[in-house]
């Protein structure tokens, strides 16, 4: 019988073990552990940034629609929340289905007169991105697009 590739372990101050210790070990999870602390709150960020992107982009498409309403009828739709039974989704002006903020999962509101109207959010993309009131974004004919009073 043959015992190549094997070889006794030797006692002693020079003795060769295979294999990680545990502060090895530790001292790699605890590095993991710093990046992971590091990173998940840009990852947040990450998310509520591409919410409010595409909040923005439902009150951009909310707004065309508006504006092909008024072109049709000389006034604006009649304010309230901007729900799947609201006038512009029963009309040929957007494409069925639910626009809501997908921060907060609401519905979208809509302030008007026959000259004028206001899409907001009461979304809560206020709570982790700087740069964004509470209410926002919001729009207007005037002002266009904005994030802040």
């Amino acid at each position: 019988m043959s015992n190549r590739g094997w070889a006794p372990r030797r006692a002693g101050p020079r003795a060769r073990y295979k294999g990680f210790t545990l502060l090895e070990i530790m001292i790699v999870v605890f590095i993991i552990a710093i990046l992971f602390a590091i990173m998940t709150p840009n990852w947040i960020k990450a998310k509520y940034r591409a919410h409010l992107s595409s909040c923005m982009n439902n009150e951009r498409a909310i707004v065309a629609a508006l504006e092909t309403y008024r072109t049709e009828n000389d006034t604006y739709p009649a304010p309230g929340v901007i729900n799947p039974g609201h006038v512009i989704f029963t009309g040929r002006y957007i494409q069925p289905g639910e626009v809501r903020c997908p921060s907060s999962q609401n519905f979208y509101t809509l302030e008007s007169n026959t000259e004028a109207y206001t899409v907001w959010c009461n979304g809560n993309h206020h709570l982790l991105l700087q740069g964004v009131a509470a209410g926002y974004p919001q729009f207007t004919p005037g002002r266009g697009l904005l994030l802040i009073p």
